[in-house]
């Protein structure tokens, strides 16, 4: 899935210091523009278990997809299930 973002320049990191005689700089319009990343989701019938947001520009292909699987999302499953069979066992 693509994900369309923006992040909009906050009043803070826009500040700059000058002194107290400088005029103060010009600020130009902002020009809104949206990036995109893709998100690797996975999830049951619950809800969503995990959700990868690539950092770097990877080739998303078997490799890919087998890493996560073996990593991450292993692990999420393998807590959710323990948890599972512990709320079960007390009941």
């Amino acid at each position: 899935m693509w994900v369309h973002y923006f992040t909009p320049e906050s009043k803070r990191s826009s500040m700059q210091q000058h002194h107290a005689g400088s005029p103060k700089p010009k600020k130009v319009k902002t020009v809104f523009s949206a990036g995109k990343v893709i998100a690797t989701i996975f999830w049951d019938s619950k809800g969503v278990l995990y959700m990868d947001f690539p950092t770097e520009r990877h080739t998303i292909n078997t490799e890919y997809y087998s890493a996560l699987l073996k990593g991450p999302v292993k692990t999420v499953i393998r807590n959710k299930r323990k948890r599972a069979q512990t709320s079960v066992s007390f009941l």
